[in-house]
């Protein structure tokens, strides 16, 4: 049981220093998990990353896109402004792929809904 929160420790303080050396101040994309969902906050610039969170806020752009992947394979989106997100839920941080400077709708890189430029079907 020490051995394991030893290796919780090592592990939290590694991604920590990962976070704050790679990705602070920079615009990224987080994969956590909400409950039984997964979401992925797209579009953020990580401002803060504590000892157990890390934090979001909207880029000068856009506001940050959260997807919530539901069931049947359905999309929901909601715009917000800042979100902070615990660390033991996060499941990946992601550096974003630049934008084109004449993206098409078939460029993977450039997807409308989860940038906020698509209109939300409710």
């Amino acid at each position: 049981m020490a051995e394991e929160k030893a290796l919780d420790l090592f592990a939290s303080e590694t991604l920590v220093f990962e976070l704050r050396e790679e990705f602070l101040n920079k615009q990224v994309n987080v994969e956590f998990c909400c409950g039984e969902h997964v979401k992925k906050a797209v579009g953020g610039s990580l401002v803060e990353v504590g000892r157990d969170f890390i934090e979001l806020v909207r880029t000068d752009d856009h506001a940050i896109a959260v997807i919530l992947f539901g069931d049947d394979n359905q999309k929901y989106r909601e715009l917000d402004e800042r979100i902070i997100i615990p660390l033991d839920r996060v499941c990946s941080v992601e550096d974003p792929c630049k934008p084109c400077k004449n993206p098409c709708q078939k460029d993977p890189c450039h997807d409308p809904y989860a940038t906020g430029e698509e209109e939300v079907k409710e």
